[in-house]
């Protein structure tokens, strides 16, 4: 197996050389491209990690998630930063949306941006690869709509994917 530094080296390369070059921006308003494209994150991450599953033993990870904006409702793709020694302690996330991929510690923002992504907090994430130690998520407050996406993503489904083309 390899180690947790070179399969998140191997992840965060494929997120910026193959899935940031290629979506659509414009289409991330849209649950169906929501689906497909952490669909299609989730896959290559459980391929990377050989596992779809998160244990403890994987230490800090980038994981695919969806999150659910609380006062909204509305939801994005979105990569969370966990470290599992600690029972998934949350210390970041990168929202996917119509403007590119933002995170609240960005200090390269504009006060525009930066206003955007502050009205996405606060919010609930839900990874798409199952972390049952995880504390910081309430699955009980996981509305229908979250899970089918979830499950989806999770290979749960029934429902056939055509594959999501990005451009």
């Amino acid at each position: 197996m390899k180690d947790n530094i070179k399969m998140q080296q191997d992840f965060t390369e494929y997120l910026n050389r193959e899935v940031l070059s290629s979506v659509d921006w414009a289409k991330l308003g849209k649950i169906k491209y929501i689906k497909e494209l952490l669909k299609q994150i989730t896959d290559k991450f459980c391929e990377i990690y050989d596992a779809n599953e998160l244990e403890y033993d994987m230490e800090f990870v980038l994981v695919p998630a969806l999150i659910r904006v609380c006062e909204s409702g509305d939801l994005y793709a979105g990569i969370v930063q966990l470290d599992l020694t600690s029972s998934g302690e949350h210390y970041g996330t990168d929202f996917f949306t119509r403007y590119g991929v933002m995170n609240i510690d960005n200090e390269q923002l504009t006060e525009k941006e930066l206003r955007y992504v502050r009205s996405l907090h606060p919010y609930d994430y839900f990874p798409t690869v199952q972390y049952p130690d995880d504390i910081h998520v309430d699955w009980s407050r996981c509305p229908k709509e979250v899970w089918d996406i979830i499950d989806y993503c999770r290979g749960n489904a029934h429902e056939q994917s055509g594959g999501l083309e990005l451009t």
